[in-house]
């Protein structure tokens, strides 16, 4: 074999390796997603709901 074959097949294997890495790291990525749009999704809520008690208490002052 010549150098240059061995050093083509060792980066091929580190090509490899890496775009592995990436997947296994977009796969938790995605896991995680949904939990953070449900997070986000529920403190806007609350959010809106302290504006409506907000918005009650000014009325009800009046």
């Amino acid at each position: 074999e010549s150098v240059l074959t061995v050093c083509n097949r060792k980066a091929a294997a580190e090509k490899e390796k890496l775009i592995e890495e990436e997947e296994i790291e977009d796969e938790k990525e995605a896991e995680t997603l949904p939990e953070d749009l449900l997070a986000q999704a529920i403190a806007e809520e609350k959010e809106e709901v302290n504006k409506r008690k907000h918005i009650t208490a000014e009325e009800f002052e009046k």
